[in-house]
C-alpha cells in the first residue's frame, strides 16, 4: 500500500489534479502546506503502522482540506464547506474510489479546524462516529490527519499545543516540520502566548 498511495498521491501526480479545484490562490493554506501534511501524515502512517485503506484517507485529507477556503482568514466554514466539496470533486479526481474512504475523510475535514484532539471530538460528537471503521482505526487516522496539519502551524509562528494533539508520534516529527518551516528556533523557545490563541487552531 505504501507504493500505491505514494504512486496515487504523489506531488506530481496530485498538484496538476488538484490545484484548479482550489477556491482561492493562497501562499498559506496552499500547495506547499498541503505537501507538507502529506509529508508528515505519511511519516505518522508510518510511526504507527496504518493499512492500505487508513493511509488512504491521510493522504486524501493532506491534498484536500483546505481546497473549499475562501480566503486565508480565521474561521470553520472552509472545514465544513470542505467536508461537502471534496464529494462533489471526488468523482472528477479519481475513478471508483472507495466511498467508506470519502466517509471518513470527510469527517476529518469537517472537524480539522475545531481544535480537538480526537479522543475529545469522539466524546463531544459521538455521532459521527462510522460504524464501518473501528474506533481504534479512527483514532489513528484522524489522529494523524489533524496532527499532520497542526504541526505545520510552525509556518505560522505557532507551536503545536501537545493538548491537542493525538498521536503518540508528532514530537518525532517536530524536528522536520520546524526545519521545513525555517523555525528551528522555536523547538526551544515555544510562543506560548501564540498557541493558546483560540483563532490559531483554524487551521
Amino acid at each position: 500500500m505504501k507504493a500505491e498511495t505514494s504512486l496515487l498521491f504523489s506531488p506530481s501526480r496530485i498538484i496538476p489534479l488538484i490545484k484548479p479545484f482550489a477556491k482561492c490562490n493562497s501562499r498559506v493554506h496552499g500547495v506547499a502546506h498541503w505537501a507538507r501534511v502529506y509529508r508528515f501524515g505519511m511519516l505518522l502512517a508510518d510511526a504507527l503502522g496504518l493499512s492500505e485503506k487508513e493511509r488512504l484517507v491521510v493522504a486524501l485529507f493532506a491534498w484536500t482540506h483546505d481546497l473549499a477556503r475562501n480566503d486565508d482568514l480565521h474561521g470553520r466554514e472552509h472545514a465544513k464547506e470542505g467536508a461537502d466539496y471534496i464529494r462533489q470533486i471526488s468523482c472528477q479526481l479519481f475513478e471508483n474510489f472507495p466511498e467508506d474512504i470519502l466517509d471518513i475523510t470527510s469527517i476529518a475535514i469537517k472537524y480539522h479546524s475545531h481544535g480537538l484532539n480526537v479522543e475529545e471530538f469522539l466524546h463531544e460528537f459521538p455521532l459521527e462516529k462510522s460504524a464501518a471503521w473501528p474506533r481504534a482505526s479512527l483514532l489513528n487516522v484522524w489522529g494523524c490527519c489533524w496532527d499532520a496539519d497542526r504541526l505545520d502551524l510552525l509556518r505560522l509562528n505557532i507551536f503545536p499545543d501537545d493538548s491537542r494533539m493525538s498521536t503518540l508520534y508528532w514530537k518525532d516529527i517536530l524536528p522536520l516540520a520546524a526545519k521545513l518551516n525555517k523555525k528551528t528556533d522555536m523547538l526551544d523557545k515555544p510562543n506560548l502566548d501564540e498557541q493558546d490563541d483560540e483563532n490559531s487552531w483554524f487551521v
